[in-house]
């Protein structure tokens, strides 16, 4: 099943720009499906597709745009997913 596109704000694809524009090096947190991913580089393009906008990193790897937690350590749209659990006393 695929999951569906979350808008991304504006304010975040600016910031991609930026990073494309002084080609910005560093870790991108992600989401892969369920599992949380951390990928290295620097972004070349952004391509969108019917399943979403995706960064091109210079290693040629895909990330979905709106499955990113962390993008050179600011705040990505899926910061919010980051799941705390709870430690029982």
């Amino acid at each position: 099943m695929k999951e569906s596109f979350v808008p991304v704000p504006q304010a975040f694809l600016l910031m991609i720009e930026e990073a494309i524009r002084l080609k910005k090096t560093g870790l991108i947190e992600h989401y892969q499906g369920e599992d949380k991913e951390t990928s290295s580089g620097y972004i070349v393009d952004v391509k969108e597709n019917e399943e979403g906008t995706f960064l091109v990193l210079n290693t040629m790897e895909q990330i979905r745009v709106d499955k990113i937690v962390n993008l050179f350590g600011q705040p990505g749209p899926a910061h919010e997913q980051v799941c705390f659990i709870p430690v029982n006393e």
